[in-house]
This record gives C-alpha cells, sequence and structure tokens, in this order.
C-alpha cells in the first residue's frame, strides 16, 4: 500500500516536469520547427501540458485496479480452502476476476480520456451475439460438464 510519502515523493517530480513542458515547448519552437522530429516533441509536450490531470487520474485508476486485483485474489483464494476448492477452480475465479477488474480499468482510463465508449460497446455486443450464436454447442458443452463438476451426482467408485 502507498502511504502519503510515497504518493508526495511522486507527485513532486511530476508536478516538476508538468510546469517545465511550456519552457521545453518553447525551446523546442526555436529550432527548425519544419523538422519532424521537434513537431513531434512538441506534440508529445503538448499532450502531456495538457493532459496531465487525465494522466494523473489514470495512472491512479491503474493502481487502484493493481491493488484491488490483489486484494481480491487473496480473498479468492483464502474461500477456497476454506471451502475447499479445488486449485485450478480458485485459479479460473482468480483468472475471471482479473479480466473483469483489467476490463473495468480500462473502460474508466477511456472514459477519463473522453473516448467514445458507444460504438465500441455495440460492436462487442454484436460480435459477442455472432460468436454465441456461432458456438451454442460447444457452450452447452461446458456448461454441462461445469454442473456435472460442481454437483458430483455419481458417487465415488471405491
Amino acid at each position: 500500500m502507498m502511504s502519503c510519502n510515497a504518493i508526495a515523493i511522486f507527485s513532486i517530480p511530476l508536478a516538476i516536469f508538468v510546469y517545465s513542458l511550456p519552457f521545453v515547448s518553447f525551446v523546442l519552437q526555436t529550432v527548425n520547427p519544419a523538422d519532424a522530429i521537434t513537431r513531434a516533441a512538441l506534440t508529445i509536450a503538448d499532450f502531456f501540458y495538457g493532459n496531465w490531470h487525465r494522466i494523473l487520474i489514470s495512472v491512479a485508476i491503474l493502481v487502484i485496479a493493481f491493488v484491488l486485483t490483489r486484494v481480491l485474489k487473496g480473498l479468492i483464494v483464502g474461500l477456497g480452502k476454506t471451502y475447499q476448492l479445488p486449485p485450478q477452480t480458485a485459479r479460473m475465479f482468480v483468472t475471471l476476476m482479473t479480466y473483469v477488474v483489467l476490463i473495468a480499468a480500462i473502460v474508466s482510463v477511456m472514459a477519463v480520456f473522453d473516448i467514445q465508449l458507444y460504438p465500441l460497446i455495440l460492436s462487442l455486443g454484436i460480435l459477442s451475439v455472432v460468436v454465441v450464436l456461432g458456438s451454442q454447442l460447444l457452450i452447452s458443452n461446458m456448461l454441462g460438464g461445469a454442473v456435472v463438476y460442481i454437483e458430483k451426482p455419481f458417487p465415488k467408485a471405491t
């Protein structure tokens, strides 16, 4: 867990970097502005200067997602030991949880940068309908196997 001192240590160089960007931009503009590398550097400097708060929020979102993933992983492993789940099942839940948190973090970062999510969500919805319709038999067999695995309707042979 990051303490307030660690956050202050990271935020001071970031603030110095952000507030020095206009000076860097001025120095780079005095060089030949037709140079492609100079224009690229100016674009990057302008992006960081104009969006430093969004970048800071995005980093905070990713750090929170990382910490949340670690905490939930420990919780799932602990519950798996408590309920005597097989290690593969606990690992499957950890992987599923990791993907859910990762996707939520990516969507949150995209929302911070005002990237339109509706076309992406619509495209993913249509793609998922196509995949599900194409793999109905596979999904039904997987769900049937999961039910048999969880319910264990057959007694153990001795």
